[in-house]
């Protein structure tokens, strides 16, 4: 089932909203944050919020925007809504809401907490079987060459890549920062091949002496292109 969002347009800010959630306690929660009640958000860091469900806890990035023309917020949400259409598992997204006041401007973006899942490094280093491990990297290869196929590139940095532990079977590889999802364009080729470079690099900084993974990762992501 798709999630249903409600379109926000104000003076002071644009975006989408989860349905049934209360804009003006967002406004006010941010606000907060403005004021230095709340501290920085620039990593994902649980907080409980009062827009929310009670007892529920999400995750908020606000980023201070450099550039006018760019947006974090409507980024992240365009490519939440394809990875939705493809089926690829991400957390729910609440809000991601441009915030504009004089000639400042900050993008908010809140995403429900993911529960019972490991970031991607820690999972190959579990107490797993090795036959779930080896799963796993199967799954997150064939996810990477769908996208590629599908002419995007993604966040390929293992923090950002996270694993249901459902056990011990079927699992589901989660996307963080979809902020970085984007078409590859006319250089498609070239930034796919970067893409795969930078996640090999994430992979050997985070996991020395797991080369036999790495390979088992090409391995599958060249059967799944063909």
């Amino acid at each position: 089932m798709k999630p249903v969002f409600e379109k926000i347009k104000t003076r002071r800010c644009r975006g989408i909203l989860l349905k049934g959630q209360k804009l003006f306690s967002f406004l006010r929660e941010i606000d907060e944050y403005n004021k230095g009640k709340i501290p920085p958000f620039y990593q994902w860091v649980p907080h409980r919020r009062v827009y929310y469900q009670k007892q529920t806890r999400c995750y908020i990035k606000v980023v201070d925007e450099k550039n006018w023309f760019e947006s974090t917020a409507r980024k992240y949400s365009q490519f939440y809504h394809r990875l939705c259409e493809w089926g690829i598992a991400t957390p729910e997204l609440v809000a991601a809401i441009d915030l504009r006041q004089n000639s400042s401007r900050q993008s908010v973006v809140v995403t429900r907490e993911i529960t019972n899942a490991l970031p991607f490094h820690e999972f190959l280093f579990s107490n797993q079987e090795e036959a779930v491990k080896l799963a796993g990297l199967r799954q997150l290869a064939q996810l990477a060459a769908q996208i590629h196929t599908r002419g995007f590139y993604f966040s390929m940095s293992l923090p950002n890549l996270y694993i249901s532990q459902n056990s011990p079977l079927p699992l589901s590889v989660i996307l963080l920062d979809l902020e970085h999802g984007k078409p590859a364009g006319f250089f498609a080729k070239r930034r796919i091949v970067r893409n795969l470079r930078r996640f090999q690099g994430s992979f050997l900084s985070h996991l020395k002496g797991k080369d036999d993974y790495l390979q088992v990762f090409f391995d599958e992501y060249k059967k799944a292109l063909n």
